[in-house]
């Protein structure tokens, strides 16, 4: 088994009572209820670097923090109930049960964090470990001081993002030149940029032919995903050689499948309030959905084939 570094969370000293605080909290979260977040806020000092994960919707979270500059990991039921939390110290060692069980169900899968459960009265009573599987599931599994399992619950995957600059045409994929020599004769390669999420990659060429700058992005299999055009005459101060439109989205039934779909998955409970596709030469290149997640509304973009862009909570 490929062990990466394993922690030991330590017992915390003190939890149940509350605190004053004067550091301003900021939540990385999404659709947490205000009983989980106070479960954190009330009874801990100096918080910082706080983030949730919904471990089972509506039912358990998990929170990562710190306070007086130790690390803490937390379970919370929906109520606000703690069912265990956990402090990071020094390395630790699994029995030796655990570790078989994970070999023997889990051929080949990397230890990713390890720690030791404590209840709600400090007293030690199992163990969690995070694995990441060889299908790329990241599981949490706990365990009692014996080794004999009890839950499984899978994480959300984490998307690893990287950008690296294109400084020459013939760096891009075949597949892309031949599309964009085919579609724009006698263009000149103007900039291009790889994007990298979770090992799928995008690309973001530019083109120049004449004044006029043609904007792509293509999936790897040279699909177009978005594009526009723009006037380096306009840049300098000219007239413009596209034009822009936009058309009203009405209800979720207008919306495209795939959208829908990602707001299920990654704004859990997410209510629609608007929404619009934008077009440029009346070519649709993307889409802007206006959404609630409890009391917070969240402004997210999506290319013309449904592809998620980005999001800005607002």
């Amino acid at each position: 088994m490929k062990m990466k570094n394993l922690i030991l969370l330590l017992p915390v000293v003190c939890l149940f009572f509350a605190c004053n605080k004067t550091q301003q909290v900021t939540i990385d979260t999404q659709n947490v209820p205000d009983a989980v977040i106070k479960a954190i806020s009330n009874n801990f000092t100096d918080i910082s670097d706080l983030a949730f994960t919904t471990l089972k919707v509506n039912e358990l979270y998990g929170a990562d923090f710190k306070s007086s500059k130790n690390p803490y990991t937390a379970v919370i039921e929906s109520n606000g109930n703690i069912k265990e939390f956990t402090i990071q110290g020094k390395l630790l060692t699994l029995p030796p049960s655990i570790i078989a069980f994970i070999n023997a169900t889990y051929p080949n899968a990397t230890i990713d964090k390890s720690f030791q459960t404590y209840n709600n009265q400090k007293v030690h009573n199992g163990y969690g470990v995070q694995i990441t599987t060889t299908a790329s599931l990241r599981l949490e599994l706990t365990f009692d001081l014996v080794g004999a399992l009890l839950s499984t619950i899978q994480l959300p995957a984490v998307s690893v993002i990287s950008k690296y600059a294109i400084a020459n045409f013939a760096d891009l994929p075949e597949n892309i030149r031949n599309y964009l020599t085919n579609h724009h004769a006698g263009m000149v390669f103007y900039s291009a940029a790889g994007v990298v999420i979770s090992n799928v990659t995008t690309y973001y060429v530019t083109v120049k032919l004449g004044d006029v700058l043609h904007n792509y992005s293509f999936s790897a299999n040279a699909v177009v995903l978005t594009y526009t055009t723009s006037s380096l005459i306009n840049i300098k101060g000219g007239g413009s050689s596209s034009t822009s439109s936009q058309t009203s989205i009405t209800n979720v039934a207008a919306m495209p499948p795939v959208v829908v779909t990602y707001l299920n998955t990654n704004f859990v409970g997410w209510q629609f309030l608007k929404g619009l596709k934008q077009y440029e030469n009346n070519v649709l290149v993307s889409y802007l959905i206006v959404a609630q997640v409890g009391p917070d509304l969240y402004y997210i973009s999506f290319n013309a084939n449904g592809g998620f862009i980005g999001a800005k909570k607002g």
